[in-house]
């Protein structure tokens, strides 16, 4: 029963894009966008019965893979009940539900993708940079790079600077994507997620020469 209850928000975000795609199926253009460019503008294009097989698969695997994250992660460092993993797991797929029900959504003209997108990757930084550092060392969540997973207390100092790094980031960034409605707000948040990942990346290979040879 307790496994139960843990799975229920879990399937509740993976089945809410599958859900909002049958309920408005019918409103749906014919030919919907399928990639979107750096400036936030559409690109290519096809037919939305596409989106019959890509939502539903997209989800669906998300969830599968997070699931069986813990009981095939070598280092046994992660539970099925760990408090900090269940959070994470919430976040990646609540992120994934946004966006995908944001995208939804915005082919009926009742969301904007650009501003749907960048808020849920702002929101997206500011949650997830205060979980990282309470996960222990694996080799599937968290910042992973060859040198925090050689380095159990590089492992540690990376998600300290990390998690401060991307709350600031995505804060900044919520407030220009709220201030600045005109600018390229996709762009924006896409370039912020970057530069925080690369940041992350250069700090632990830093953290790690540092660490005594």
């Amino acid at each position: 029963m307790k496994h139960l209850t843990r799975e229920i928000p879990m399937l509740i975000l993976t089945l809410l894009p599958i859900a909002v795609l049958y309920y408005f199926w019918s409103a749906m253009p014919a030919s919907i966008p399928l990639h979107y460019g750096i400036d936030g503008q559409p690109d290519r294009f096809g037919n939305k019965e596409t989106l019959q097989w890509f939502i539903p698969v997209t989800t669906l695997l998300l969830y599968a893979v997070l699931w069986a994250v813990p009981y095939i992660d070598p280092k046994k460092r992660i539970s099925p009940d760990q408090r900090s993993y269940l959070i994470v797991r919430l976040i990646l797929t609540g992120f994934l539900c946004l966006t995908l029900t944001g995208y939804l959504l915005s082919l009926i003209q009742i969301w904007n993708f650009d501003m749907a997108v960048a808020v849920t990757l702002m929101i997206f930084l500011m949650v997830l940079g205060n979980y990282l550092p309470t996960l222990k060392q694996n080799y599937f969540v968290g910042i992973r790079t060859p040198w925090t997973l050689h380095n159990e207390q590089v492992w540690m100092q990376t998600p300290r600077f990390s998690g401060r790094l991307w709350v600031t980031v995505g804060l900044a960034g919520m407030l220009w994507v709220l201030l600045a409605p005109a600018s390229p707000i996709l762009t924006v948040a896409l370039v912020a997620v970057c530069a925080a990942g690369i940041a992350s990346i250069l700090y632990s290979y830093i953290a790690y020469r540092r660490q005594p040879q």
